[in-house]
C-alpha cells in the first residue's frame, strides 16, 4: 500500500514586508500621523504584513495598547503580523494578542548599564530603508524568518510564483531566482508574462527584468535594478535591501509609485515629458529623479 501524500511542507522563506516604527508614547498622535501618511496611498498598504519595532520605546515602562493598535492597523488595510525590538513586558503583551515575535535587530542594553541609544546588531541581519522620517516612522524592511531563496515553490513551471498582494499576508511563495554558487552573481529574474493586478514579484538579492506589462496595481519589488521593457502601469520597488545606487528602467513609464531603497514618490500624474515615453529612476541625494532615457545628469 502506498503511503499517502503529505498534506503539507514547512518551507523557510524571506518575505519582503514593512517595518512600522513606534517612536513616541502619544498614541492619538501616531495614529493621526500613520493615518495622514497612509491616506496618501492607501492602496499601497492594502492587505501589506506589517511588524511592529519598539527600538526607540524599549528601554521605558511604555506597554502599547496592542489589540487597539492592532484593529487600527488592519482599518487602515494593513495586516499586524509581529513585533521586533521590544522588552521583554512589551513583547509577552503582544504575544498574548496573538502576534508574532521576531528576532530582535538592536542589541538590547543589560539591566543596570547606562543608557544611551540602542546599537544595531552586527551583522545586520535585516538593512532597513526609510520611507519616511518623524513620528511613526514606515519602514520598508525585509523583517525576515530566515532565507533560504531556492525553496520558493514555483508550481506552474514559470520562471516565477506570482502571489497576490492579499496573499502575500500569509505565507504565499514569492518569485525568486536560482541561488547562486558561491562566488558567482545570482542572475537576474526575468518575468516573461503580464503582471496582473493583485500580483507582486519579489526578485531576492538580483535585478528583475520583466517583458510584458506590468498592470495598474501589480507590484514589482527587486534588491537591484528593475527593468521593464513594456509599460509600467503599477508599482515599482528597487534597491528593496538598501542600494541606494539601484534603478528603475521602463520602456513605457506609466507607473502610480517608484521607490529606491524606501525612499518613494507616489506619481499621481507621471509628467507629461515621461508619460508612456522610456524613462529611468534614480536616487539623488535621497531625493527620487525621473528622466528620459538617455538624458544626461547634471550633477
Amino acid at each position: 500500500m502506498a503511503p499517502p501524500k503529505a498534506a503539507f511542507k514547512f518551507m523557510n522563506a524571506t518575505l519582503p514586508m514593512f517595518v512600522l516604527h513606534l517612536q513616541t508614547t502619544d498614541e492619538a498622535v501616531f495614529r493621526d500621523q500613520v493615518r495622514a501618511r497612509v491616506g496618501q496611498a492607501p492602496e499601497f498598504f492594502q492587505a501589506t504584513p506589517v511588524a511592529l519595532s519598539l527600538a526607540a520605546l524599549a528601554d521605558s515602562d511604555y506597554l502599547p495598547d496592542w489589540a487597539g493598535l492592532c484593529s487600527f492597523l488592519r482599518e487602515l488595510g494593513m495586516c499586524p503580523v509581529g513585533v521586533m525590538d521590544a522588552s521583554p513586558a512589551q513583547t509577552e503583551a503582544a504575544l498574548a494578542q496573538g502576534l508574532a515575535h521576531f528576532p530582535d535587530r538592536v542589541a538590547r542594553k543589560p539591566a543596570g548599564s547606562e543608557s544611551g541609544p540602542a546599537q544595531p546588531l552586527e551583522p545586520s541581519s535585516a538593512q532597513e530603508q526609510e520611507l519616511v522620517a518623524g513620528q511613526g516612522e514606515l519602514s520598508l524592511g525585509d523583517a525576515q524568518t530566515t532565507s533560504r531563496a531556492a525553496e520558493a515553490g514555483k508550481p506552474d513551471g514559470s520562471p516565477s510564483t506570482l502571489a497576490s498582494a492579499a496573499a502575500m499576508a500569509t505565507s504565499a511563495a514569492i518569485a525568486v531566482p536560482p541561488a547562486p554558487t558561491s562566488g558567482e552573481r545570482r542572475p537576474a529574474l526575468v518575468i516573461d508574462k503580464t503582471v496582473r493586478s493583485g500580483q507582486r514579484i519579489y526578485a531576492d538579492g538580483t535585478d528583475l527584468i520583466v517583458l510584458a506589462v506590468v498592470s495598474a496595481g501589480a507590484e514589482l519589488i527587486a534588491d537591484g535594478d528593475i527593468h521593464v521593457y513594456a509599460p509600467l502601469r503599477g508599482r515599482a520597488l528597487a534597491g528593496a535591501r538598501g542600494n541606494a545606487n539601484a534603478r528603475i528602467f521602463s520602456q513605457s513609464m506609466e507607473a502610480e509609485l517608484v521607490s529606491i531603497a524606501g525612499n518613494f514618490k507616489i506619481l499621481e500624474d507621471v509628467p507629461a515629458a515621461l508619460k508612456g515615453k522610456p524613462a529611468q529612476v534614480f536616487l539623488d541625494q535621497d531625493k527620487i529623479v525621473m528622466q528620459p532615457l538617455g538624458a544626461l545628469r547634471t550633477s
